[in-house]
């Protein structure tokens, strides 16, 4: 099965947003058929911090084994980069399927 996996680190509210175009974490998982961005993102708890992420692309028996696969890529893909080690605060696996379904109903600007 195909999964989508979404990763994100997310700094602390003292924490500078990610400088530069990202283009060593995305040549780092360019094998994955990855996206990658970087920013400030809003947290309700502190407010706004930055943060990085990164989705791939993996084949895997369910979505346990893609999370775990794909976090490990992606975090040691981020250290190569220079990207900070901050926490994760997001990790999800969507199975291909269900990822077209979404990007359908947005494209359409559908509501369930």
């Amino acid at each position: 099965m195909t999964w989508y996996v979404l990763v994100e680190g997310l700094g602390s509210p003292t924490d500078r947003p990610v400088q530069g175009d990202g283009g060593d974490f995305l040549d780092a998982l360019t094998p994955m058929h990855a996206s990658v961005g970087g920013g400030i993102v809003r947290d309700s708890v502190s407010g706004q911090v930055a943060s990085w992420t990164a989705r791939v692309s993996i084949e895997a028996p369910d979505p346990i084994a893609a999370a775990t696969v794909a976090t490990e890529a992606i975090c040691n893909a981020a250290t190569n980069a220079g990207l900070p080690a901050w926490p994760l605060s997001r990790v999800e696996a969507v199975e291909e399927s269900m990822m077209i379904t979404m990007q359908e109903y947005e494209a359409n600007e559908l509501t369930w």
